[in-house]
């Protein structure tokens, strides 16, 4: 027979602290998974906050710095939040207040040239593979050519699955257009 080894949820409340931040919920349910009453979980939540290990609103400025490093729009971060039981009273004003229309633009961009990478890759070594008589194959892929509605409506909907919005990704989309398709003249 198996001892069932009762652990001290304060002490284990630490370790999980000390790996990674917790939103209230979150640390609420590994305690509870763990077997904890509620009196006894909602009691070192009070001490955790008291002693300020535990912060909602520190971690969700932290968590949404984070998801901005990692180009995600604001429509995903606030899904995640709230799948990890923050509070939305404030969410809206902080995500406002940290990612900017800017900014999201700006990741936004830096999604559509990841994707149209992604494209011309493909693109190119399809066209390694219908090499002409000479056998040689074009290695200067156009933009134009490449930005057919059918790719557009695919880098649309990877942006809108990024948790960005319709109006900021065709906006990017035509900076990015702007920027990479017209040509320059530096004379």
């Amino acid at each position: 027979m198996k001892k069932i080894k009762k652990i001290d949820p304060l002490l284990y409340s630490y370790k999980l602290l000390s790996l990674k931040a917790y939103s209230e919920k979150q640390l609420f349910d590994k305690l509870k998974g763990k077997g904890c009453s509620i009196i006894e979980i909602n009691t070192i939540i009070d001490r955790l906050k008291e002693l300020k290990y535990l912060n909602d609103d520190e971690y969700l400025v932290e968590f949404i710095k984070s998801e901005i490093r990692k180009k995600e729009g604001p429509k995903l971060i606030k899904q995640k939040l709230q799948q990890r039981g923050v509070s939305t009273d404030i969410l809206d004003e902080k995500l406002e207040e940290f990612y900017s229309e800017e900014l999201q633009i700006e990741a936004v961009k830096y999604w559509i040239s990841k994707h149209l990478d992604k494209l011309l890759k493909k693109s190119a070594k399809s066209e390694q593979d219908n090499e002409d008589e000479d056998g040689e194959f074009l290695e200067n892929v156009e933009f134009n050519h490449k930005l057919e509605s059918n790719n557009f409506s695919k880098i649309i909907s990877f942006c809108l699955r990024k948790g960005f919005n319709y109006s900021n990704i065709s906006q990017a989309l035509s900076e990015f257009k702007d920027e990479n398709l017209n040509p320059k003249n530096d004379e």
